[in-house]
Order: structure tokens, then C-alpha cells, then sequence
């Protein structure tokens, strides 16, 4: 009778022990999916940051270029309003404020 009762009590053990890893299994299956979806998540937000990097050089790229392009072109508007002073054209030298003004 002892050993049945001690055979019981290891079965019910063993059962106990068997549910309680199959809730452990789940909890670990739940938790690799959360890292899963963290990973993908972080990767999604790593590449969102980098396409910003880029577009930001994008746009500092075009602000130096247009930048530059209006530097060439006061330059050569002053180039223009020197040679109407050193001509002493009127209509040159008021031409040449106006394109100023006008930048």
C-alpha cells in the first residue's frame, strides 16, 4: 500500500512538473516573440534614422548649392555694377541695383 501511495504521489508530482514546463515553455515562446518584435521594431527605427540622415544631407546639400549659386551670382551683379560705375552708364549702374535688390 506504501508504494502505491509513493507511486501516486510521483505521478501527481511528475503531472505537476509537466504543466508547469509547458507553462514555462509558453512563457519563453512569448517572450521570444516579444524580442522578435522588439528587433524588428528597432530595425524599422534604425532605417527610418538613417533615410532622415540621408535626406538631411540631402537638403544641406541643395541649401550649399543654392547658396552657392546666389553667391556667383551677387558676385558677377557686382562685377556688372563696377564696370557700368567705371563706364559712368546711368542705365547700367540702375540696372545692376535693381538684379541686386532683387537676390
Amino acid at each position: 500500500m506504501a508504494a502505491n501511495k509513493a507511486l501516486r504521489r510521483l505521478l501527481k508530482r511528475i503531472e505537476t512538473l509537466k504543466s508547469e514546463i509547458d507553462g514555462l515553455q509558453n512563457e519563453m515562446s512569448g517572450l521570444n516573440d516579444s524580442v522578435s518584435y522588439a528587433q524588428s521594431n528597432s530595425y524599422e527605427i534604425e532605417n527610418k534614422a538613417n533615410r532622415r540622415i540621408k535626406n538631411a544631407e540631402y537638403e544641406r546639400e541643395q541649401i550649399e548649392q543654392t547658396a552657392r549659386y546666389r553667391e556667383y551670382d551677387r558676385q558677377r551683379i557686382v562685377r556688372e555694377l563696377e564696370r557700368a560705375r567705371d563706364w559712368r552708364d546711368s542705365w547700367g549702374i540702375e540696372r545692376a541695383m535693381n538684379k541686386l535688390k532683387r537676390l
